[in-house]
């Protein structure tokens, strides 16, 4: 998902406008907590800076699989979002994301690893499937959102047992 800066690269202050919808591959870039589920539209503004660098204005919105947090499976959902961030000529890119300062390699500014960046930024840290989502049971593995187990509930680990008999006063 590459945007073409070579005509605005000479002309300080210039901008230029795009919309891109094309299938991105979170995987090849280094993503594996989501994936991308059909195409993705990004759209915005970049802005030759006059520095070597371009500011960018990007809006997305696209559909991503996580896998629950509880009970493992691949649920989609729909994401969208705005950014603003930077693209440079200089080969100082910001390696590590602090500055949201991303490389331009051969006059191509690649929109869809800011985006992704962002994406998983704004991904919950333990997806789930639904709010609700009660997993699987501990000891036998059953999908407990489909169906109960009939697992000793009630046993207790020997070390906590004694526990059992504090009684607490109100």
């Amino acid at each position: 998902m590459r945007v073409s800066i070579a005509k605005i690269k000479a002309n300080p202050l210039s901008a230029l406008d795009f919309s891109l919808t094309e299938d991105v591959s979170a995987d090849s870039y280094g993503y594996r907590d989501f994936s991308v589920s059909g195409p993705l539209t990004v759209s915005g503004r970049l802005q030759n800076s006059g520095d070597g660098s371009f500011s960018a204005d990007l809006s997305w919105s696209g559909e991503i699989v996580q896998q629950c947090g509880r009970c493992g499976k691949p649920f989609s959902t729909p994401v969208e979002g705005r950014a603003e961030t930077r693209f440079t000529l200089a080969d100082t890119a910001d390696a590590d994301g602090e500055d949201q300062l991303w490389p331009i390699r051969e006059d191509q500014a690649d929109v869809a690893e800011a985006v992704l960046n962002e994406i998983w930024f704004r991904c919950p840290m333990q997806p789930l499937c639904r709010p609700d989502c009660r997993g699987l049971c501990p000891v036998c593995g059953v999908d407990l959102n489909q169906q109960s187990c009939s697992c000793g509930k009630d046993d207790i680990d020997p070390r906590w047992e004694k526990l059992k008999n504090l009684k607490f006063e109100h």
